[in-house]
């Protein structure tokens, strides 16, 4: 636009000093005329320029709608030129153009006090430019004598306004740049925020999935079974058998996925708790509740994110206490919140945490709830 404009620019002062049309078209009428033509598109290429310059369609509407109807207008103004209404078109034009130039300048000057810095050397083109067509205007209507200064206001102006136009649109290139730097920068500092999120989840899930069950839950599942065998009772040990089975297989197809149903989720804790049940004699009793109006297997979760709570419920609750223990887990849906509720009957938080003091060297440590905290957090932030 700016290309444009220039040319123009040179082009209209060619044109008033007898240069434009007279080698290219030779017998085109009134040719000394036709130079406010010329006057008309530099308006329009101007407006297109500064509209563009300064990004007033996106920033200042009320601007854009004086410039597209100072665009209407020379558009007009070129249309009673070409019907040869000369005087008219010329005083039409005159006045279309200090109207446009003033514009530019009260547009220019409100963007600069928005602290758009580009501005600066903008308006001072704007300024020495509107003074120019101030002067050309004011020599018309005999306001100011004519004198070789007066008569090339025009030129002059022009030529001072594309001198301090190509700094101002050097400040805005530099600006750019500078703004796609930045955003180019934070790009590459999200996308390694996010690689070193995506990094971390992957090793929480890796942390979780291995420490999901207690590290020696599978070798005393077999010893289970085994000692079911040596005892003759074969219907325990096929029963016992095909519920860790189906555990092992539902933890394997799951293995590689980060969410699951909530139907699935709810499946291996049962059967987790089912075995655990079975391996300490039916040592505690347990029930899972679904709210009916939950479609719970079209509800994600992230993987085996329950089970650890369930594990605390036994081995730090029910397996220290006498008998008639209970789990009861409940998955209810409250406002916008699904609710899953782990109900135990064991000794209580406090005792646990007595009983975790005085084993403090014991072999095994859960960390399971803390994993499933971390793991929770990118969703509750979600």
């Amino acid at each position: 636009y700016y290309v444009f404009y220039v040319f123009l620019i040179a082009f209209l002062n060619a044109s008033m000093d007898g240069y434009s049309f007279r080698y290219f078209w030779p017998s085109l009428p009134v040719i000394n005329r036709y130079e406010d033509i010329i006057a008309a598109l530099v308006g329009i290429a101007g407006i297109m320029f500064v509209s563009n310059f300064l990004n007033i369609k996106e920033n200042y509407f009320l601007f854009y709608k004086i410039f597209t109807g100072l665009f209407i207008a020379y558009v007009i103004t070129i249309g009673i030129i070409v019907s040869k209404n000369f005087l008219v078109g010329s005083r039409i034009m005159e006045i279309v153009s200090l109207v446009s130039v003033v514009c530019m300048f009260v547009t220019a000057y409100v963007i600069m006090t928005k602290g758009y810095k580009p501005t600066k050397f903008f308006l001072i083109a704007w300024s020495m430019f509107l003074v120019s067509v101030v002067i050309f205007i004011l020599k018309d209507f005999n306001l100011v004598p004519y004198n070789s200064i007066t008569i090339n206001a025009l030129q002059i102006g022009s030529g001072v306004e594309a001198l301090l136009l190509s700094i101002a649109l050097a400040d805005r290139i530099n600006l750019y740049r500078e703004e796609k730097a930045r955003a180019q920068q934070d790009l590459i500092k999200s996308m390694q925020e996010k690689t070193s999120m995506q990094m971390e989840m992957l090793e929480l899930e890796a942390k979780a999935l291995r420490s999901q069950m207690n590290p020696h839950f599978i070798f005393n599942c077999m010893n289970s079974i085994k000692a079911l065998i040596q005892q003759n009772e074969a219907d325990k040990a096929v029963n016992y058998l095909t519920t860790f089975s189906k555990l092992l297989r539902t933890i394997l197809q799951n293995l590689d996925k980060s969410e699951i149903s909530l139907f699935d989720e709810l499946e291996m804790c049962r059967l987790y708790t089912q075995l655990e049940s079975m391996r300490f004699g039916n040592k505690f009793t347990w029930s899972f509740v679904t709210d009916p109006d939950l479609d719970i297997k079209s509800i994600q979760v992230p993987a085996l994110i329950l089970q650890p709570f369930i594990e605390n419920a036994i081995w730090h609750g029910l397996m220290v206490k006498e008998d008639n223990g209970y789990i009861h887990v409940t998955v209810e849906k409250k406002d916008n919140c699904i609710l899953c509720i782990v109900d135990d009957n064991g000794i209580g938080r406090e005792r646990s945490m007595n009983n975790k003091i005085r084993h403090r060297f014991s072999m095994h440590q859960s960390k399971g709830v803390k994993l499933t905290q971390s793991r929770l957090d990118p969703w509750t932030t979600h």
